[in-house]
């Protein structure tokens, strides 16, 4: 692994969830909106938000109940996905 950056992203699974998450308007504004209500306890923000969408994003996931490559492929590529990064990013001001 290397330290190269993906569009600023850790890796292209955080850049592509970051994406996807933030240029639907309704998905961008609830996320921030969840990141605002968070901040109120900002010791765990970061971890709390983390949670909500790694939750989020494993629930969405529409091979999650199928037994094949592709699901196999599909469930790795999500679990490389830096919840942590995404959700400092939300909660920038």
């Amino acid at each position: 692994m290397t330290d190269e950056r993906y569009h600023g992203h850790r890796n292209y699974e955080t850049w592509a969830a970051y994406l996807w998450l933030t240029n639907e308007e309704t998905s961008y504004f609830y996320w921030r909106g969840r990141a605002s209500e968070l901040l109120r306890n900002p010791d765990e923000a970061v971890y709390d938000l983390a949670q909500e969408l790694r939750e989020a994003i494993e629930d969405e996931c529409p091979l999650a109940e199928e037994a094949s490559l592709y699901s196999d492929l599909l469930r790795a590529a999500v679990r490389e996905i830096d919840c942590q990064e995404l959700a400092e990013r939300f909660l920038e001001p």
